[in-house]
């Protein structure tokens, strides 16, 4: 089993007025974090995860700007974008490939209350591998998250047990 590590580098917060800085197409593409108030979990919570690999963030978010808006419950309103990041700039597939990676991981760890299908969903154990590393504003994400973590259980594992409960009584 090799580690796939996805690097992100976040940045934010931006308002829906200011999506305009958000359409380069040369590297506006990657996962965005919508924050909000919530009635159950509070003011300026994780309220959903989403991604764009076709479209910069500026147009993805534009498009998902009306049902923002529209819920005004859980207004004020930011947003943060994850931009992947590496030692060079993969093919268009392979980039898509690791949004759609890092986002489902990202999604299962930290259970946005927008995300509920995904949230319900079992993971798939192509994320078994993956290890994320969140750079810069990444909020209420965790710094590093792994799909050994979320997905394995070790005690499922044959011999895995308890340092001194290895057969052998003390």
């Amino acid at each position: 089993m090799t580690p796939r590590f996805i690097y992100i580098d976040w940045d934010g917060p931006y308002s829906f007025d200011e999506l305009d800085e958000l359409d380069d197409r040369s590297s506006d593409y990657g996962i965005f974090q919508v924050y909000g108030c919530h009635p159950l979990y509070g003011d300026e919570v994780l309220l959903y995860l989403g991604t764009t690999d076709e479209g910069t963030f500026a147009s993805k978010l534009r498009a998902e700007r009306d049902y923002w808006e529209a819920e005004a419950d859980f207004h004020p309103l930011s947003l943060y974008v994850g931009r992947l990041a590496g030692l060079s700039t993969p093919s268009g597939e392979v980039w898509a490939q690791e949004i759609d990676l890092a986002a489902r991981l990202l999604i299962y760890a930290h259970a946005p209350a927008f995300n509920g299908r995904e949230v319900g969903a079992n993971p798939d154990p192509d994320l078994a591998d993956v290890h994320i590393i969140n750079w810069g504003n990444f909020m209420d994400l965790a710094p590093e998250v792994s799909g050994a973590r979320w997905l394995y259980k070790f005690e499922d594992l044959p011999g895995y047990n308890v340092y001194g409960r290895h057969g052998e009584s003390h």
